[in-house]
């Protein structure tokens, strides 16, 4: 295959141009070579790499790193310790445990959720929360004011009947 060869005048430099391709393309083959074993490594195959990137950015903590978090936070807005065994708390972080990564806003920045902020607390979920509270309340008492009506008015009768 004469057509292949280059002529006699061009074989040192075809030699060389030959050699720097071959080192391109071992240097590039290590590279990639690279970055499988790192994809490798992070658990992370080339098809599934998206979809599995959000397990990775989003780690389960164990039961010790939730302690030790829910501890930082309770000693550094100096609440009481007790906190941890209340009802509507214990509630609270189930719901939020329950509601998983969904309740994460991975759009904003990996270590925000959608847990309320001050402002939405204030504005928004107590005087909801208030609202309720009030309807709720409100029927218990006006039954009780009933029956109780209804006791001082038999009351009454009934001293109007001794008198």
């Amino acid at each position: 295959m004469k057509a292949c060869q280059p002529a006699e005048e061009y074989a040192p430099r075809h030699a060389a141009v030959l050699e720097v391709l071959r080192e391109r393309a071992s240097a590039a083959a290590r590279a990639e070579e690279l970055k499988r074993k790192k994809v490798e490594r992070a658990n992370l195959s080339s098809s599934e790499q998206q979809s599995d990137l959000n397990t990775k950015v989003f780690l389960k903590p164990t039961r010790e790193q939730v302690d030790e978090q829910w501890a930082r936070a309770l000693i550094k807005k100096g609440l009481a310790i007790d906190l941890v065994d209340d009802k509507e708390f214990r509630a609270a972080v189930l719901a939020t445990a329950r509601a998983g990564l969904s309740y994460v806003d991975a759009a904003a920045d990996v270590a925000d959720s959608c847990l309320p902020h001050r402002f939405k607390m204030t504005k928004s979920v107590i005087p909801k929360l208030d609202d309720s509270l009030d309807e709720r309340v409100g029927k218990k008492i006006e039954g009780i004011t009933k029956e109780t009506g209804k006791f001082f008015i038999s009351l009454f009768k009934l001293a109007l009947e001794l008198v």
